[in-house]
């Protein structure tokens, strides 16, 4: 479906797998002539021994020391933007260097600041943002994880639980507020066959409270809310809305 955004000539910057681009996407870029920029054959990310990532293309390099994003998957997510940029004539290194540390992604591996135990949000809603999110908590500081979750019933919630539980010292379900969203019961039901310690809630908000009470005031437990836009727009606007009130 999204091979149909291509336009005959118009470039395309991508970081799918080999095996996705050639059997989808190849072909159409052969019958459109749609020039290709990919990470991993054209440019990529590099880790030097110090710790620092930087972009690499064959004519130029750019530090993401600045990235004002967390996780490694947002070193792959800024070499594309890089690249993007870079076909429409932008390379100057201390430009897109700056663009880097202002960036923004409300909702995206985003530490809420101001509450008494560490805030984790992410709109993780699929296995490939579940796996991004687990890959995260790895390499985010040990924490016990107090964990609410809440998605749309068609998702693969399933194959997200089974990334992110084994991380998580407690599961908290609640209901989306709207039709169409997860039976908490389900998840619950499935934490519990699991081995995973779960509990279910009527809101958003009493999930919440939960998982905070749950944390307590031990010094490695952090809070992480995650899944559907739903759940994490709304408690991300009550949360800052409650330390802005202060």
């Amino acid at each position: 479906e999204k091979a149909g955004i291509l336009r005959p000539g118009t470039p395309l910057v991508t970081g799918i797998t080999e095996r996705l681009f050639q059997s989808t996407v190849a072909p159409l870029c052969t019958r459109l002539d749609v020039p290709t920029s990919r990470l991993g054959v054209d440019f990529d990310v590099e880790y030097r021994v110090e710790g620092d990532a930087v972009a690499r293309f064959v004519d130029a390099e750019y530090s993401l020391a600045r990235l004002a994003l967390c996780g490694r998957v947002q070193h792959q997510n800024a070499a594309l933007a890089i690249a993007a940029v870079r076909q429409i004539g932008i390379g100057q290194r201390e430009t897109i260097e700056a663009g880097l540390a202002a960036v923004r992604w409300p909702g995206r591996f985003e530490w809420l600041p101001g509450h008494p135990r560490p805030v984790l949000v992410d709109v993780a809603h699929n296995p490939d943002g579940a796996r991004a999110l687990a890959n995260f908590l790895d390499e985010s500081a040990p924490s016990r994880w107090h964990a609410v979750f809440a998605v749309q019933q068609g998702k693969k919630w399933e194959s997200m639980l089974e990334l992110v539980a084994p991380r998580c010292a407690e599961l908290v379900f609640c209901p989306l507020p709207h039709p169409g969203g997860l039976d908490p019961l389900a998840a619950h039901d499935w934490a519990r066959r699991a081995g995973h310690a779960s509990s279910v809630a009527d809101s958003a908000s009493a999930a919440y409270n939960r998982a905070r009470l749950g944390a307590g005031s031990a010094a490695d437990a952090s809070i992480l809310i995650f899944g559907s836009h739903y759940l994490v727009g709304p408690l991300r606007h009550a949360l800052t809305s409650e330390v802005a009130s202060r």
